[in-house]
């Protein structure tokens, strides 16, 4: 039997879980050879990390897993028939795979475990030019505008259209998305069964987190998920460490074990200053740099034992496969005192699109969309 061969971007490293997730659904025998294409837009440093979380968290599989880096992959004779990608809002990202693969299939896994975008509803929650002191964020929306200004005399632009959507939890911000593009649900047990290989394939993981398990046996443990809001400009660098302090004093028992587990995309370094202005009240532990960019998803024992705090979309993902009920800190007081003006928009659409998902999680049937407004 003739092997599919999948090409799938991945952006972040939760996509490994919903791009194979989203493999083994359309094609249960697994009669598939994947090669994944890595990049994190902007950080060479990122891109090589989340690279080689790529790389341990696909041993496992029962069909060949080939990772590479974007920028570094030279070989574009190969030809696939199916190109798998979170989204499309970034020209120079997955589009550019289109161009290259103009016949392939082109399969939506969604943003984390399922959100779809289009880009005018994505867009319009920003204001960047009134209101953000931000200017590097400036420059890159300026770039992003100028490409799609142009985009029909670039050389390389082929239009091209989706044709489906496979989602672990299908999230729809603009209400339109599947309007032209049909959707095919993965399923819990499907999303387990990947989650679980993932784990399995690194057994040095594994073992960390059984070490970190022993270490504080008998202490009350919280699992503080930052975020890389300030990396992107939505929070002011000097607020950034002041909003994660004021959430460890507001929803964690004095003297207990803090541990920090970064976002993926993060690259400052957040823990320095907060044992500086906490390590009197709270034991504060930081989640090694060598996992530090896993997904939250493939942690199952550690978030089965403490008390997970995010103010992002973990909230939904680990109460979905889990049931764990995480302390979610953001609300709109919390936007406008910590976010920038500029994304209160995004943040406010944000807290509703997800909250409104979380109630919906109960009596979803796991065959529809989830959520759309």
């Amino acid at each position: 039997m003739k092997k599919i061969k999948c090409l799938v971007h991945i952006m972040n490293p939760v996509g490994v879980i919903a791009g194979l997730t989203a493999i083994e659904t359309i094609h249960p025998r697994l009669n598939v050879e994947v090669s994944m294409c890595v990049e994190w837009p902007g950080s060479e440093a990122a891109t090589f990390d989340i690279f080689e979380v790529v790389n341990r968290l696909t041993q496992q599989f029962p069909y060949t897993i080939r990772c590479f880096i974007k920028a570094k992959e030279q070989n574009i004779n190969t030809l696939y028939d199916e190109i798998y990608f979170s989204h499309d809002l970034m020209e120079n990202t997955s589009p550019v795979l289109f161009a290259k693969y103009p016949t392939a299939k082109k399969i939506c896994y969604g943003d984390a475990l399922g959100a779809v975008f289009k880009k005018k509803e994505y867009f319009s929650n920003f204001s960047p030019y009134r209101e953000s002191g931000n200017i590097i964020l400036k420059l890159k929306i300026h770039i992003a505008r100028l490409m799609d200004l142009f985009k029909p005399l670039l050389i390389k632009n082929i239009p091209y259209h989706i044709d489906q959507a496979v989602l672990i939890l299908p999230i729809d911000q603009s209400g339109r998305y599947f309007n032209d593009i049909p959707l095919l649900v993965c399923g819990k047990k499907k999303t387990i069964s990947v989650v679980e290989k993932c784990i399995k394939s690194d057994k040095q993981f594994s073992r960390y987190v059984e070490k970190i398990l022993i270490k504080h046996n008998g202490s009350k443990l919280y699992l503080l998920l930052t975020e890389n809001m300030s990396e992107g400009g939505y929070v002011d660098k000097d607020k950034d460490i002041s909003m994660y302090c004021e959430i460890i004093e507001k929803y964690c028992k004095r003297g207990s074990v803090i541990l920090l587990k970064p976002h993926p995309g993060e690259t400052y370094d957040r823990y320095s200053a907060i044992v500086k202005n906490m390590n009197d009240k709270y034991k504060i532990f930081k989640i090694s740099n060598k996992y530090a960019r896993y997904p939250i998803e493939i942690w199952k024992k550690l978030v089965n034992k403490c008390t997970v705090i995010s103010i992002a979309y973990p909230y939904i993902s680990l109460k979905y496969l889990y049931d764990i009920d995480v302390i979610q800190p953001m609300d709109i007081k919390f936007v406008k005192k910590w976010v920038n003006r500029w994304a209160w928009n995004h943040f406010i659409n944000a807290i509703d699109l997800y909250s409104e998902t979380f109630k919906k999680l109960d009596t979803w049937d796991e065959k529809s969309i989830l959520y759309t407004p």
